[in-house]
């Protein structure tokens, strides 16, 4: 797992360079990033790299390494600690994620994952994640997966949200409140 930062403007040249880097590594099984935050004028990403157990160390100095010539310090982290800055934008657990669903499903999920974010760079090579586009997609790809998302009003504040249209509820752990002050 690393965790990243860096400017709107560079996200191009630096996720397809990084991307192609760790994909050319030994013991690489897979990877996959989210886009997890914008924090002053800096996007912040989530990077998971799934790797063959015995690899594990060697791969986390290179990917390590490869960040620090991309980036200063303090601008990335691997594995960050629970006191890192930057450890609040780790997306998941995955010892968390396969304790809730299983090991196939969270094979699944990871799965899918790097299937997105192959998409995403795809995007991002051809300047597509430039445009507003990049964010049509997001809208249609949450009806496709029976979603979409919400925002109510009330005297207490805002909610905004993901509801399941296929269950027919709000998603509990996909929401966000703001209590007025």
């Amino acid at each position: 797992m690393a965790v990243f930062k860096c400017k709107p403007d560079k996200i191009r040249d630096f996720l397809v360079e990084l991307y192609g880097f760790v994909k050319d590594i030994e013991g690489v099984r897979d990877q996959h990033f989210l886009i997890r935050d914008r924090v002053s004028d800096e996007v912040v990403f989530s990077f998971r790299v799934l790797l063959e157990p015995k690899d594990g160390q060697v791969i986390k100095s290179k990917i390590a390494y490869k960040l620090g010539t991309l980036l200063s310090e303090g601008k990335y982290a691997v594995d960050p600690s629970r006191d890192h800055p930057l450890e609040k934008y780790v997306a998941w657990s995955p010892e968390d994620r396969m304790a809730e669903f299983g090991p196939k499903k969270f094979t699944q999920f990871c799965d899918f994952l790097s299937k997105m974010s192959k998409l995403a760079l795809q995007m991002i090579k051809k300047r597509y994640f430039d445009s507003n586009e990049r964010v049509e997609i997001a809208h249609v790809m949450s009806w496709m997966l029976g979603c979409t998302e919400y925002g109510l009003l009330s005297p207490e504040g805002w909610e905004i949200g993901y509801y399941d249209r296929i269950e027919d509820k709000n998603c509990p752990y996909l929401k966000e409140q703001f209590l007025k002050s």
